[in-house]
Parts: structure tokens; C-alpha cells; sequence
């Protein structure tokens, strides 16, 4: 459904796997893509909620990095932009070769523009 661009579907489907099976390894994809699902439906804070679990499950690895760039993204679009300069500096700080990394600079520099830092 995610990539029928059909947001909410996707949403209610990885919703239910992730309440049906939240300790397996599907969890942590599931949980990622409803972060995305929500972020496309511009519930931005609900979408950084989720990715800030799965920043949290230690479990995630590659979801990590990821998850914490696009926590920040949509914080900034939640108007969130303190929330958001952390979860990217963080990104930045914990994973300097991750490909995201330049973006997150980038954004880091107008945030802190924006914020008088």
C-alpha cells in the first residue's frame, strides 16, 4: 500500500503488525514505515514518534541512523526545530559516514540559523 501511495492503508496494515508482533525483527521495519506512512500523511509528530522508537530499540541497526534523520525532518515540519537540530546532531555525531549525513548538515546549519545559534 506505501507504495501505491495509499498512506493510510499502509499505516493501518503496519500499525497491526507491529501491535500483533512487537519483539520480531518485522517490528522494527514495520514501525519505520509507519513512521514514513504518517509522515506522508503530514502527522509529522505522530511519524517522529515512531522513529524515535526505533531509535530506541538497540535492535535496529541500520534503521538507526535513518530513523534519526528522518525524526528530525519531521520535527522541523512540526515546527519542533530544538527536538529537531537534536536528533540530527546526533545522526551527525554517532554516524559521520551514514549517507545522510550530508543533508543533515545542511539542515543543521538553517536550523541553527533560524534559532540564532
Amino acid at each position: 500500500r506505501f507504495r501505491a501511495e495509499k498512506y493510510e492503508e499502509a499505516r493501518e496494515k503496519y500499525a497491526a503488525l507491529v501491535a500483533a508482533h512487537p519483539q520480531s525483527a518485522a517490528a522494527i521495519e514495520g514501525r519505520f514505515k509507519l513512521g514514513s506512512s504518517l509522515y506522508n500523511l503530514e502527522k509529522y509528530l505522530e511519524a517522529a514518534a515512531e522513529w524515535d522508537r526505533v531509535v530506541a530499540d538497540k535492535s535496529a541497526g541500520d534503521y538507526i541512523p535513518e530513523a534519526l534523520y528522518w525524526a528530525g525532518v519531521s520535527l522541523e515540519k512540526a515546527d519542533r526545530k530544538e527536538d529537531a537540530l537534536q536528533r540530527l546532531s546526533r545522526l551527525v555525531t554517532q554516524y559521520p559516514k551514514h549517507s545522510r549525513v550530508e543533508n543533515a548538515k545542511v539542515r543543521i546549519a538553517a536550523l541553527k540559523a533560524v534559532l540564532g545559534k
